[in-house]
């Protein structure tokens, strides 16, 4: 038996569905989005560190999380739109990962990477 998961399957499904995991513990469930959210963020900054300069790196290193996002805006960055593509990279990721977990013969529809 094969099962196709696309990119529309992970943008519109519940995620906890879409993991089967909707019946889950609650604590459970909260822990796993505190990781995920901790993953993006961890992404979000490593993405925005290696699109500044080299010369300006060290000093985005020492920022405090309070001047982080003020001093990213500075830059032209969008953190909005950063947060939500590396959200939704991890999400297929994730989902994808379960899946093929479950089912071996899962095709998984890749993500598109940019240009």
């Amino acid at each position: 038996m094969s099962f196709s998961l696309t990119l529309q399957d992970i943008l519109e499904e519940d995620f906890f569905t879409l993991l089967g995991l909707q019946g889950g513990p609650e604590d459970e469930k909260e822990e796993l989005l505190k990781t995920m959210n901790q993953t993006v963020q961890g992404r979000v900054y490593l993405t925005v560190y290696e699109m500044l300069p080299e010369d300006q790196r060290h000093h985005f290193s020492e920022l405090s999380a309070d001047d982080m996002i003020p001093y990213i805006e500075a830059q032209g960055i969008d953190l909005a739109a950063l947060i939500t593509e590396e959200a939704m990279r991890y999400r297929f990721e994730l989902a994808a990962t379960f899946k093929a977990a479950i089912d071996p013969d899962i095709a998984v529809t890749a993500l598109p990477q940019e240009a």
